[in-house]
């Protein structure tokens, strides 16, 4: 549990496979897009960050990892 307003980061371990895995997150069922919500950023590391969290952020996250396959 992080404090209103503080940051987190969510690791994910790398998946391997063929094709390459993509990697995503999702918040209480939902696909985070960083895009439509730029408090939180998909690292390259496979990581997820959020800033300035509120209290909808407050539930499961969970990463997933998919290819085509």
């Amino acid at each position: 549990m992080r404090p209103l307003g503080d940051q987190m980061v969510i690791s994910c371990p790398k998946p391997s496979g063929a094709p390459e895995p993509v990697v995503y997150f999702t918040h209480n069922g939902t696909k985070i897009d960083s895009e439509e919500n730029p408090r939180f950023v998909i690292l390259s590391s496979d990581g997820l960050s959020g800033k300035n969290l509120t209290f909808e952020d407050s539930g499961k996250y969970w990463c997933t990892a998919a290819n085509i396959n």
